[in-house]
């Protein structure tokens, strides 16, 4: 039988020693008992495990930092998305592999969260899907990207499927949008929806919309306008829906810049919230300490907000962040970056000029903003573009254009989780 990578980790000491690098307690524990000769080490004999800006006061152990064997798709995952024990992706994908077997998947699939096993759902976009949530009520699925039909069925760049069996499409549930669907997310009795589209079912609506879960129906109440760009993100909470992306008007104003907060019910501009980003926001995630978001600009930002929208920190990395996710009271976050930096500046071309620690595509940072040893180290130049997690089964997800980690020794195509 052929060995599996939980059998590799047992038996390869580099691999161990991987696997304790991922857990700070472990880490804290290891260093004290270096002693004075490892104070004296040479400057980057350490620097995989580097912390940068300081450990927060919050270091529980992270997921494990080699990836489950999971299946495998053969092109980009642009979005990732947990229900239950189930993590749906979407991408530019065509095929799916498993334990050496391929098979058709068209630009989404699923995969069982536990045993790492693809599943028969299989809605069969003939397109890209660049988004999708799920409404964890009726276990329906709603995708969104560039694609003409689903299922056999003509959907244009919106579809809502079963998210059970093999994934049927939803026949009571047809609307088109006129241009890209970037960003889904379901909240409030809605689902949103975010691109760059002018038009849903021939009605206006400037690159933001939204659904009534209840009924299917186009709201006609949230209709606020994004002008400027795309709009790449969307995280909904009871009281707000934050958005962020290229555009830098929303609903008229540009004081807000590309990433702004409007009411969940009407649409209307949540003045109090004023974030002031002049560079592209990729992924937002809340919690309890703020607002954060993953952006480009000069390097890569990873932004923190307070709810009012001031400035927490910035941290700065030589390429962009795309993506990032809360789990465990820290940030898992994504994006075509190599090196985190120790300071906010930058060279021209985006390098970090007053030093840096290594974090190839996915780095962990405490609320803080310390970077933890956390470190998978992923291949590829775009990296990570999507992050996702699963609090109950303890599980982080990863998608994008890496094909392995841990400086290509771990093979695992464009699709990982990672388990406590």
């Amino acid at each position: 039988m052929p060995e599996t990578r939980r059998q590799r980790n047992q038996a390869d000491p580099t691999q161990r020693w991987r696997q304790f690098l991922g857990r700070p307690h472990a880490l804290r524990r290891g260093l004290a008992g270096l002693g004075a000769a490892a104070l004296l080490a040479p400057a980057g004999s350490f620097g995989s495990i580097t912390p940068v800006h300081g450990l927060p006061s919050d270091d529980r152990a992270a997921v494990n930092v080699s990836p489950d064997a999971t299946a495998s798709v053969n092109g980009r995952v642009r979005v990732v998305a947990y229900h239950n024990n189930t993590l749906y992706i979407g991408g530019a994908f065509t095929t799916a592999s498993y334990q050496g077997k391929t098979y058709q998947r068209h630009h989404v699939a699923a995969i069982n969260a536990t045993t790492g096993k693809l599943l028969a759902w299989n809605p069969r976009a003939n397109g890209d899907v660049k988004a999708l949530a799920v409404d964890k009520a009726s276990n329906k699925v709603y995708i969104g990207g560039d694609f003409s039909k689903v299922g056999g069925k003509s959907r244009v760049r919106l579809a809502r499927v079963n998210g059970h069996r093999k994934g049927s499409v939803n026949r009571h549930w047809s609307h088109s949008a006129n241009k890209q669907v970037r960003a889904l997310t379901v909240a409030n009795g809605r689902v949103y929806a975010g691109g760059l589209f002018t038009k849903i079912d021939d009605k206006p609506r400037q690159e933001l919309a939204a659904f009534s879960l209840a009924t299917g129906g186009l709201g006609s109440k949230w209709k606020p306008s994004a002008v400027g760009g795309m709009v790449h993100a969307i995280a909904a909470k009871k009281k707000r829906v934050y958005i962020g992306g290229e555009a830098d008007r929303l609903n008229g104003r540009s004081q807000f810049g590309k990433l702004g907060a409007v009411n969940p019910h009407n649409g209307s501009t949540i003045s109090a919230f004023s974030s002031h980003v002049s560079y592209r926001v990729f992924q937002i995630a809340v919690g309890k300490h703020g607002v954060y978001a993953a952006a480009d600009g000069k390097g890569g930002h990873l932004r923190a907000f307070h709810f009012d929208g001031g400035n927490r920190w910035d941290l700065t990395a030589d390429g962009a962040f795309e993506a990032v996710t809360i789990y465990q009271h820290r940030l898992y976050v994504g994006g075509h970056f190599d090196h985190i930096c120790d300071t906010n500046r930058v060279g021209s071309h985006g390098d970090c000029l007053d030093g840096q620690v290594q974090r190839k595509k996915l780095a962990l940072v405490g609320f803080g903003a310390g970077v933890q040893s956390w470190a998978p180290q992923a291949n590829s130049v775009v990296g990570v573009v999507s992050l996702a997690h699963n609090i109950p089964r303890g599980l982080v997800a990863a998608g994008g254009d890496f094909t392995a980690f841990s400086f290509g020794q771990d093979p695992q195509p464009h699709v990982a989780q990672f388990s406590s």
